[in-house]
């Protein structure tokens, strides 16, 4: 309503509540480092585990915001927003693990199951607290910023629609 009227960016807005999810993240990734740090200091896990960890943690994090964002711009009540982001939150985190095993399991190829912590943020945690390749926590971590992206990039996208459709003319009756 109040933003219509300023003169702000569709941009500087999508930016700017994008930024400030980020923030949050980023405030609650720094928290953990102490806890983890112990951690690493007890014994046990490497820094490299920890630093793969908190990777794939900012990377989800920022899934998570483009989700966010995207659901705050196409919906136009709390309920709905909330529920929006249900879906896509179980169709992003808990959908594609037990879709990947049923297609290993069904296809005459053969999927690896390394594939895994690729598609799935908690295999990619697990993967790489058990020490195993680097390579599929990267491959997680560009996954998650590429859909987070899209997501964002939609965002923007449906605010413009919403912007367009409130410039518009009204109607004579």
């Amino acid at each position: 309503g109040l933003l219509l009227l300023s003169d702000i960016s569709l941009r500087q807005f999508a930016a700017g509540k994008l930024l400030v999810s980020l923030f949050a993240v980023t405030v609650s990734l720094v928290s953990l480092v102490p806890m983890l740090m112990l951690a690493m200091s007890l014994g046990g896990i490497a820094a490299g585990q920890i630093l793969a960890s908190l990777a794939i943690i900012g990377c989800t994090g920022f899934l998570a915001v483009g989700m966010g964002l995207f659901a705050g711009a196409v919906t136009s009540t709390e309920k709905r927003m909330h529920s929006l982001l249900s879906l896509l939150g179980m169709l992003v985190f808990i959908v594609p693990p037990p879709l990947c095993a049923l297609l290993h399991e069904l296809s005459s190829v053969r999927l690896p199951m390394y594939v895994l912590p690729v598609v799935s943020p908690f295999a990619a945690i697990s993967a790489a607290l058990g020490g195993r390749t680097f390579d599929l926590i990267l491959l997680n971590c560009v996954l998650s910023l590429g859909v987070g992206l899209i997501f964002v990039l939609l965002a923007v996208a449906a605010l413009r629609v919403i912007r367009a459709e409130n410039d518009a003319p009204a109607a004579p009756v």
